[in-house]
């Protein structure tokens, strides 16, 4: 599937609903560009403390899913907020953005695989 999602882990997080992991996976699709545009604002506007706490929901978000690589990214833009290094924060922007891009590719193959499927069937 995609390397950043790692699909038994997932289906096995939440004992092989289908329903909910797509019903959660919609939700944070759907308000993926709002929490990105809060973080880049953030830097944008040199607002460390909005930083940190934007990067933090977002790293909230993507560790319901185990996406590893989107956490770390998160996490890492977190601390630029805490720490107030929003140079650090600007030059980790693109890695957030790539990673958090492929994990949303893989979200939606998998709402794709699983759209007929469910677990009342």
């Amino acid at each position: 599937m995609n390397a950043f999602l790692d699909e038994n882990a997932l289906l096995s997080r939440y004992d092989d609903d289908v329903d909910l992991i797509k019903e959660i996976a919609e939700l944070f699709i759907s308000d993926l560009p709002t929490r990105m545009s809060e973080i880049k604002k953030a830097i944008a506007n040199q607002d460390a403390r909005g930083l940190q706490m934007a990067a933090h929901s977002l790293k909230g978000s993507v560790g319901n899913f185990n996406a590893r690589e989107a956490f770390a990214a998160a996490q890492a833009l977190e601390a630029a907020g805490r720490e107030g290094n929003l140079s650090r924060a600007e030059t980790s922007l693109p890695e957030l953005e790539n990673s958090v891009h492929l994990f949303e590719r893989g979200l939606c193959e998998f709402i794709n695989k699983y759209e007929h499927q469910s677990v009342f069937q």
